[in-house]
C-alpha cells in the first residue's frame, strides 16, 4: 500500500467522465446567462404612436459578447413586444449613442445602428405595426 502511485483527479472511468459532464455543462449554463438587462435608450415614433425600447445586458463572464434587445411598445395597447437580441462587442468601455445608433425614419420604420468598437456596423430595420419585423443587415 506504501508503494502505490498516488491517485490522478482523473481515471477515465465513467463516474469521472459523468462528473465533468456535468461540470461542463454547469460551465456553459453559466457562460449563456447574462447579466443585468439595463435600458439604454427610448424613442417614440413622430406620431406617438409606437415606442422603440433598446436594452444591453452586460455578460455573466469577462469577454463575453454583450447583448442588445430591442423591444417596440405599443402605445395604444399599452404593451411592449420584444422584436430582435444580438450581440455587440465591447471593448470595456460603456456604450454611447456612437455606439448604439436609434432613429425613427417616419412613422412606422426605424433603423437601430449597432456600431462595435472594431467591428463592422450591422444596421436592424424595424417596422411597426400589428406584425412587427426586424431585419438585421450589414451596415447602417
Amino acid at each position: 500500500m506504501a508503494n502505490e502511485p498516488p491517485k490522478r483527479p482523473f481515471e477515465n472511468t465513467p463516474a469521472d467522465w459523468w462528473a465533468f459532464g456535468v461540470l461542463f455543462g454547469v460551465l456553459v449554463v453559466i457562460s449563456g446567462c447574462g447579466g443585468e438587462e439595463i435600458e439604454f435608450d427610448t424613442l417614440s415614433s413622430p406620431g406617438g404612436e409606437f415606442e422603440l425600447i433598446v436594452t444591453v445586458t452586460e455578460p455573466a463572464l469577462p469577454h463575453a459578447l454583450h447583448r442588445v434587445t430591442i423591444y417596440l411598445g405599443d402605445n395604444a395597447a399599452s404593451s411592449s413586444t420584444k422584436i430582435v437580441e444580438t450581440e455587440l462587442a465591447n471593448d470595456g468601455v460603456p456604450f454611447t449613442d456612437r455606439n448604439i445608433g436609434i432613429r425613427w425614419t417616419d412613422a412606422t420604420n426605424a433603423l437601430v445602428c449597432l456600431r462595435p468598437t472594431d467591428l463592422p456596423d450591422r444596421g436592424i430595420r424595424i417596422r411597426a405595426g400589428k406584425k412587427p419585423t426586424a431585419k438585421i443587415k450589414a451596415g447602417c
